[in-house]
């Protein structure tokens, strides 16, 4: 009888801190870490469960380069995962792909994601480039789960300094419990703006020129 009653507190427990956190949140992006010249910050918005979280960063670092290795690989993807273009169309106007990632990073194991690239650039020679999940472009071609929620938006900006202001900004749900989410998902990020930091200044990208990017 004893174990039952605290079984039964303990989820009432539960309930009323999930309820009590879903309704929470100030809907404003909050420094949650500073460290080695990245940022990254959470946003808690009231009726969700789930973080948003969006990261950034300056570099020494041409435009072209940057935009080159991240429509390649926007989540920079642990060496010899495989990433497979599905379709390309580019224009000096604009670019638009759609790519398969055999794994991505997450919570309790990869993930496998489909999705539609696409970017184009302002006046001021801004580049704001667009990642969203499209899980029935491509037939499954793996045994992990795959991302059906996914909006990423990456902005390139030239700053006044002559280097590259980098921002990240992340709404994605890898289907795992949301605590585990909230507390991986930051850090995920910063990890991954850390290897696109040490990518872009590789011979491969360093050099790169595009028809749909003029350089500062």
């Amino acid at each position: 009888m004893k174990t039952m009653i605290a079984c039964v507190a303990f989820a009432l427990a539960l309930t009323m801190a999930h309820l009590a956190w879903k309704g929470a949140g100030s809907n404003e992006w909050q420094l949650a870490r500073d460290e080695n010249g990245i940022q990254v910050f959470t946003l808690k918005t009231p009726g969700q469960a789930l973080l948003k979280v969006k990261a950034r960063m300056k570099l020494d670092t041409r435009l072209s380069s940057a935009v080159a290795l991240l429509r390649d690989d926007p989540f920079a993807v642990d060496a010899g995962k495989e990433i497979r273009v599905i379709e390309r169309i580019e224009t000096p106007e604009v670019y638009l792909s759609y790519i398969a990632v055999e794994e991505v990073p997450a919570p309790l194991g990869s993930r496998e994601l489909v999705a539609l690239v696409n970017y184009s650039q302002h006046a001021d020679k801004r580049v704001e480039i667009n990642v969203q999940a499209a899980p029935t472009k491509a037939p499954p071609g793996g045994t992990s789960p795959r991302v059906k929620h996914l909006n990423n938006v990456i902005q390139l900006s030239p700053s006044a300094d002559g280097r590259l202001e980098w921002e990240v900004s992340s709404d994605v749900d890898m289907d795992v419990p949301y605590p585990l989410a909230n507390f991986a998902l930051p850090r995920e990020l910063f990890d991954q703006l850390s290897r696109q930091r040490a990518r872009v200044l590789t011979q491969k990208y360093a050099h790169a020129k595009l028809v749909s990017v003029r350089e500062l």
